[in-house]
């Protein structure tokens, strides 16, 4: 699997592959499927895959009007959680959320990644929010506030001072916690 993921990567230099691979939810759906994976270089990967394909599907946002298949990446990614979590009979991040406490490196720091990712490919400000709030229900914030003290790697403090300048701005009212 991890062979196969790695060709996939290489892969996704090819815009058109990297179109195939972002709007499409069934192959989405696989990579989420492969979070659950015992293998931390087949999550690592897949977590990988899914950050660059919403960072992609971001910039491409960014630069046209949403006619693009590629610019709908975000809610196809979104609609992928959503299949794999009721498989597993959990919310839609809670497998990535549940990375950001993993003790491999490269997992932890993909996680975070992604999370960031999805963060800044949010279309409004209102799904922005509300993915903050889901980050922060199961358990993000938890995950990550050891990590702002101990963390030795400049990558993943990168990343944290990343996640902390989206989530630190967003205030989200009292009664979502109700």
């Amino acid at each position: 699997q991890a062979y196969c993921l790695r060709a996939l990567r290489a892969a996704c230099a090819w815009s058109y592959a990297m179109t195939i691979l972002c709007c499409s939810v069934e192959h989405l759906l696989v990579l989420f499927k492969l979070l659950h994976s015992p293998r931390l270089k087949v999550v690592s990967s897949s977590l990988e895959l899914l950050f660059v394909c919403c960072a992609a599907s971001s910039s491409v946002s960014s630069e046209d009007d949403g006619g693009s298949e590629l610019s709908r990446g975000f809610e196809s990614i979104l609609e992928a959680a959503q299949a794999a979590g009721a498989l597993h009979e959990q919310p839609p991040l809670e497998v990535v959320v549940s990375h950001l406490g993993c003790a491999d490196l490269d997992v932890r720091l993909n996680a975070l990644t992604l999370s960031n990712a999805l963060l800044m490919a949010a279309p409004t400000p209102m799904q922005q929010r509300r993915l903050i709030f889901e980050l922060d229900v199961l358990g993000a914030n938890r995950s990550l506030l050891p990590l702002f003290e101990h963390a030795a790697d400049e990558r993943l403090l990168a990343q944290l001072d990343v996640y902390a300048s989206l989530v630190g701005e967003v205030h989200l009212p009292d009664s979502w916690y109700a």
